[in-house]
């Protein structure tokens, strides 16, 4: 046998292994038939590697109980080709992975374990399981790492809160990043390769095919390795994978998280490879209804079937993450329908002629493959007889329902108020586009522009295609200006979007023809909040939370407005709504209210809160930030400074926290209290005017005039400084980059306002 054929050989029965952990039915002969070229040969192979991998996992007595120096405990998990240990030296106890199948597959699965052991040496992140040692044993090689106490990711699936699974997916996007970093790439990303450690973080294990840049692959198979229902769509067809595999293995990591069921959960391997290469699979919202929509963009973008249309990095998924855990609009644009049917059809190009057959026949008002609807054959003879005001009226009414209740996800109530619209005016053009969305009919031929705008608009919704469903309720508003779904559709998107000046008018025109739609209330509330309208945000979110008191988002919005504006009495009585309806203790909640009780001064009390959350959550940025300015303005700076500086080994680049270290290091508040000038006496290296530059510099370059309310903060700071030079250097490279109109116009301002200060007599 060539070497070729060895490698193939070798790869084959891998795959055999891994198909073997979905389908225990699957036998080594019917397997090796698939494979004529090889079929004596891979049979013998499949069944010898079975004998000593049955043979280590029953603990036989021909096994030494020693690898090396390490005693062997008890096995705690296996994967196609490897078995993991727990076991033990001098007292403390590791994970021990063995390569049992070395012994049958020579000198390549030797090799392939040295690759491992080198890619795992040159990682270094606290979410990344570590290597404490390697070796061989009467010929079968290992790995100890340290031994992680905690559960698979898939223990918490489908039983987290959104920023929770949101914050987890981050923290392992950012520990992959780093591996990218060291040419690494992990391509088997799934549940069973996280593990959550006891105090909540998570830990990303089993590089066992893993590939660097500088590495040669191993197999011939190559990317088709892995498990099926994990797999990116490059490695099920076997074209050559890059770090953005790893990006569509966070995307699925956070799919099943949040909705608790698999983006590929076929019954066979075929259906799934199948699946998996056409790119379709359920969107997540179907699922889960209740999943915010940016957090679905974010999957979606994701998990997009061609790469290039994904996530660039996985640093670029953790970013938006970030900004989701923010309240901040994010960046993600997930592939539209017609992208996904072309991703899913452009390998089988006959059923791709038929779908655009169907596709134009419908844009043409035209089914040619579907028997008329009776129903609405008569809607549409009894729409030309004219109708009396009571029954429009009662039609009017019954369409409000119909929108109200579609806006608040009843969409059985919207179906059931929509047909009474018609039964007392069959002409009714929203109650007609609503059905055909609702029930799944296609459009008839002579159906009028408003109706075909509105379901376009409301399909192209349905999709995720939310730019161009706002184009088509755009239309519909140009065929009948006051149309109420088109109102309170294009509300919604615009705000959706981050059109929020733009989705404000929309919504509020909404509200007052729906007072009761809770919907409408929430997203107003959160329009006027981003458009520094507070008192009208509270007004809404308070009939929102009326309409619907068992809503924690609203509960958490109010609080958090409440705090904005030093309403702290009103933002706890918020918070405490809150708790009582959560089902478990809400990390989000938590900050909230560690951070109103800060505003209240009761410090103690708010510290105790906000390290209840971290216990939960501990890379919660937003808590840790909290949690240091707790400690700051309580002025225990040295503990204030520890936070920060967890902050920025999460995110190296959170202006705020840059910020307050610089103010920290240029002594601002070092006149201002006893506490500070005796935490400087102590301290005397905390004054450190060039470290204090450093930080400012940093800011000033991550917030590039993006946050007016630093800049007062920003002069302060940058008057102390011995020279203001770099800074205005800074600030000269910054107005050079491409920034909006208002970053331009802060920056100048600042600068300005430096230029001004330093020739002030009394400037220091």
């Amino acid at each position: 046998m060539n070497e070729s054929d060895l490698d193939r050989l070798e790869d084959l029965v891998m795959e055999f292994l891994e198909e073997k952990k979905e389908d225990q039915s699957l036998t080594p002969g019917a397997f090796s038939r698939r494979h004529p070229e090889l079929q004596e040969r891979l049979e013998k192979a499949i069944r010898a590697s079975q004998s000593v991998v049955d043979a280590v996992s029953d603990a036989s007595p021909d096994l030494p109980p020693n690898m090396g120096e390490y005693r062997m405990l008890q096995e705690i998990g296996r994967g196609g080709m490897g078995i993991v240990y727990e076991a033990e030296r001098d007292g403390e106890r590791f994970a021990l992975k063995v390569l049992p199948l070395a012994s049958v597959m020579g000198e390549r699965a030797l090799e392939r374990f040295r690759r491992e052991t080198e890619i795992l040496n040159r990682l270094s992140h606290p979410n990344i399981v570590r290597v404490r040692d390697s070796g061989v044993s009467s010929g079968v090689p290992y790995i100890v790492m340290d031994l992680i106490s905690g559960e698979a990711l898939t223990s918490l699936s489908g039983n987290v809160t959104d920023n929770r699974g949101a914050d987890l997916i981050r923290t392992l996007a950012l520990a992959v990043q780093s591996a990218h970093d060291q040419g690494v790439i992990h391509r088997d990303l799934k549940p069973q390769n996280v593990l959550i450690r006891d105090d909540g973080v998570p830990i990303l294990l089993d590089f066992g095919l893993m590939t660097a840049s500088d590495l040669p692959s191993l197999t011939s198979t190559g990317d088709v390795l892995g498990t099926p229902r994990y797999m990116s769509p490059e490695q099920v067809v076997g074209r050559t994978t890059d770090s953005r595999t790893d990006v569509y293995g966070l995307g699925l990591l956070l799919y099943e998280l949040l909705t608790g069921t698999a983006a590929f959960s076929q019954p066979s391997r075929d259906l799934v490879l199948r699946a998996v290469s056409s790119g379709v699979f359920p969107r997540p919202r179907r699922l889960q209804g209740e999943l915010p929509i940016p957090l679905e963009k974010i999957i979606l973008q994701a998990m997009a079937r061609s790469p290039e249309r994904r996530y660039q990095t996985a640093e670029e998924m953790a970013n938006d993450l970030d900004r989701f855990l923010a309240h901040e609009p994010v960046h993600a644009r997930p592939p539209g329908p017609l992208v996904r049917i072309w991703s899913g059809f452009r390998r089988e190009p006959i059923r791709l002629v038929v779908v655009a057959l169907v596709l134009l026949s419908l844009s043409l008002g035209i089914w040619l493959f579907l028997p008329s609807d009776p129903a609405l054959e008569k809607n549409r003879t009894e729409a030309r007889v004219p109708r009396n005001p009571e029954d429009l009226a009662r039609a009017g009414a019954a369409v409000h329902r119909g929108i109200q209740t579609w806006l608040d996800g009843d969409r059985q109530q919207a179906e059931l108020s929509l047909r009474l619209a018609l039964q007392w005016n069959p002409d009714d053009e929203t109650a007609r586009a609503m059905l055909h969305l609702l029930e799944e009919t296609p459009v008839p031929l002579d159906s009028s522009p408003l109706v075909r705008h509105l379901t376009d608009g409301l399909l192209a919704n349905e999709e995720g295609e939310y730019s161009e469903a706002l184009k088509s309720f755009e239309k519909a508003r140009s065929a009948a200006s006051d149309n109420l779904l088109a109102t309170a559709m294009q509300g919604s998107l615009a705000k959706e979007l981050g059109m929020f000046r733009a989705a404000e008018p929309d919504l509020e025109k909404a509200a007052a023809k729906l007072p009761d739609c809770f919907e409408v209330a929430r997203l107003l509330g959160w329009t006027y909040k981003t458009n520094n309208k507070d008192a009208l945000a509270i007004k809404a979110l308070e009939k929102a939370s009326e309409l619907d008191p068992t809503s924690i988002q609203v509960w958490k919005k109010l609080a958090a407005i409440h705090h904005d504006n030093f309403n702290g009495e009103k933002g706890l009585v918020a918070t405490r709504k809150a708790k009582a309806l959560s089902s478990a203790p809400d990390v989000e909640v938590l900050t909230i209210e560690g951070s109103l009780l800060n505003l209240l001064e009761r410090r103690a009390e708010a510290q105790q809160v906000l390290r209840e959350a971290l216990a939960i959550q501990p890379t919660s940025i937003f808590t840790l930030f909290a949690l240091a300015l707790c400690l700051d303005q309580d002025h225990k700076t040295k503990e204030a400074e520890i936070q920060y500086q967890k902050i920025l080994e999460l995110n190296p680049r959170n202006e705020r926290t840059l910020t307050n270290l610089a103010w920290i290091h240029c002594g601002a508040m070092k006149n201002e209290c006893r506490e500070c000038e005796e935490y400087y006496e102590q301290n005397p290296k905390a004054l450190d005017l060039v470290k204090s530059e450093d930080y400012l510099l940093r800011a000033l370059r991550e917030s590039a005039g993006g946050n007016r309310q630093l800049s007062n903060t920003f002069l302060t700071i940058g008057m102390r400084l011995p020279s203001r030079e770099n800074v205005l250097e800074t600030l000269d490279e910054l107005l050079l980059q491409p920034l909006s109109t208002r970053q331009i116009s802060n920056l100048k301002k600042l600068k300005n306002d430096f230029r001004i200060r330093d020739r002030s007599p009394d400037r220091n």
